[in-house]
């Protein structure tokens, strides 16, 4: 739902709980109760695969304790998020092995490995796309799009194994030593499923969909304030995939 919507609903609501909050979005169609249901096994299984994340810290664990009646309660298989959460460190120690550095900055190849004929962005690769630019970090960019280290750290390694773009040091700021490897051999970068976006407050929301070939319409890359991607390098990617 969009940030409208979200204040209506929440003025709405006398006691914000889980399930007057439910019953609210699905009175004013904005969900039903399938939606409801995924929204929060999704939000429970996030939260647990972080605390996989965790070498250190403290936690205490109650197993008599069951949730509130107002809670909104959903079944989970365990021996599936044990499996799931495993294969999430694991590709989290790759990520950061690849890319253990976010001040670092992106810049676009000068000469691709991978023919952008078999490459189909997704719409959270074209916001990270629009603001390449060797004067914002990938931390920066991180932070402009929402997306945490891990988010941000895959986009960034996916990019770089279809040679897209190189890392290189930020404008003005002291050079350090690139430990990530070269990017392999390009191989036709896989899609990836699309989700709908609603644009953060004050970015606008993309331009019509641009078609690719061989894959589905991609929406033109935002650029919200303060951060100036590389337009000129940017348009003539944007060039090359309307000439295919």
């Amino acid at each position: 739902i969009s940030a409208e919507q979200q204040k209506s609903i929440l003025a709405h609501a006398t006691v914000r709980t889980d399930k007057e909050l439910a019953l609210l979005l699905i009175n004013a169609s904005y969900a039903n109760q399938a939606d409801i249901v995924q929204a929060v096994r999704s939000h429970l299984l996030d939260t647990v695969y972080l605390l996989f994340t965790w070498n250190e810290g403290a936690f205490f664990f109650e197993p008599t304790v069951l949730p509130s009646v107002d809670r909104i309660t959903v079944p989970i298989h365990l021996e599936g998020v044990i499996m799931e959460g495993t294969r999430r460190v694991q590709e989290w120690e790759t990520l950061q092995d690849e890319l253990p550095d976010l001040d670092l900055a992106m810049r676009f190849s000068e000469r691709p490995n991978a023919n952008l004929r078999d490459i189909s962005l997704s719409v959270d690769e074209w916001r990270v796309i629009s603001f390449i630019n060797p004067r914002n970090s990938i931390k920066q960019i991180a932070d402009v799009n929402k997306m945490n280290d891990f988010q941000i750290r895959k986009i960034v390694y996916r990019m770089m194994q279809a040679g897209l773009v190189e890392l290189t040091h930020p404008e003005g700021a002291p050079r350090k030593r690139l430990l990530t490897r070269p990017p392999a051999p390009a191989t036709t970068a896989p899609a990836v499923e699309q989700a709908p976006w609603t644009p953060p407050v004050g970015m606008q929301r993309p331009a019509p969909a641009m078609a690719t070939a061989g894959g589905p319409s991609v929406p033109a890359p935002v650029a919200a304030p303060g951060m100036s991607p590389s337009r000129s390098v940017i348009m003539r990617i944007i060039d090359r995939i309307r000439q295919l």
